[in-house]
């Protein structure tokens, strides 16, 4: 038997072996079957999907949620235990990966308004996609010193893209170039003032701010920080710019993140063909 230990650690990406593992463990805990036991037991394996999927749905998980949790954990961790449902079965519970936060675009005069709100950390990262479509995730952990070059122009940096596994480069507007030389001039400072001296007053380290400073890449990477310390400023300027509208069914805001990518795409597709717009994004 593979266990979900093994099976996760099949997975190259620790995101993946996360939700996984989460995933598989919900399963178990609602059939009330340790995992050790499970295809030792002669299991109606069919029905066992079914209960967990319908459990999902009714907690109103977003579809691509289940999808993830369904199809991508409960489907391959039967495959490698030698477990494989038919198609006829997986098609039937017609699992769509839609969204189904109605988000929209921001306009040009909400966007002024949002950036008034917004100290230097954060406007870094807003201009910083706005100009190429990054992730988040991307942007914050992947753009590198070594591979920031303002001096060319345009301005570009080279990164590493988790989405697709491979190096790429990503450019930036003249507007965000100044912002990230303004952020630049004072990011050391900025990150002992907001985020050392904070975890250090809150007991979330002991360790002097040089020693912090060089833990997770922080004195390599453009921005130090996580997606917490900057969804808590995005969300602030939202409340206060009266933009903080919420989608009924989810609860989820509608101006996020992966707006900035929908944005650009349709800001760039104004001037290019669709098919051009999408080489960098």
């Amino acid at each position: 038997m593979v266990t979900i230990d093994e099976f996760v650690a099949l997975y190259p990406k620790a995101h993946t072996r996360r939700t996984y593992r989460t995933a598989l463990n919900q399963f178990h805990a609602i059939l009330g079957v340790p995992p050790t036991d499970y295809f030792n037991k002669g299991r109606r394996y069919e029905l066992d999907v079914i209960k967990f999927y319908d459990d999902l749905k009714a907690r109103n998980l977003a579809p691509k949620s289940i999808m993830t949790k369904v199809k991508g954990a409960v489907r391959s961790y039967f495959i490698e235990n030698g477990v494989e449902l038919p198609r006829r079965f997986w098609k039937r519970l017609k699992i769509s990966s839609y969204p189904i936060t109605k988000d929209r675009l921001f306009t040009k005069d909400e966007l002024r308004m949002i950036f008034s709100h917004l100290d230097i950390a954060a406007r870094s990262v807003v201009f910083s996609e706005l100009s190429n479509g990054l992730r988040l995730d991307d942007t914050l952990q992947n753009i590198l010193l070594d591979n920031l070059h303002l001096e060319i122009n345009p301005a570009r940096f080279y990164y590493y893209n988790s989405k697709i596994d491979r190096d790429c480069v990503a450019f930036l507007t003249s507007e965000a170039k100044t912002v990230i030389e303004e952020w630049l001039k004072i990011r050391e400072s900025w990150c002992m003032e907001h985020l050392w001296i904070r975890n250090v007053y809150f007991g979330w380290t002991d360790l002097g701010f040089e020693e912090w400073w060089e833990q997770k890449n922080r004195n390599k990477r453009l921005f130090p920080f996580d997606k917490d310390v900057f969804y808590k400023r995005w969300w602030y300027a939202l409340d206060c710019s009266g933009l903080n509208q919420r989608d009924k069914r989810t609860k989820r805001r509608v101006l996020h993140s992966q707006t900035f990518r929908k944005y650009l795409k349709s800001w760039v597709g104004t001037a290019l063909s669709q098919g051009l717009s999408l080489i960098h994004i």
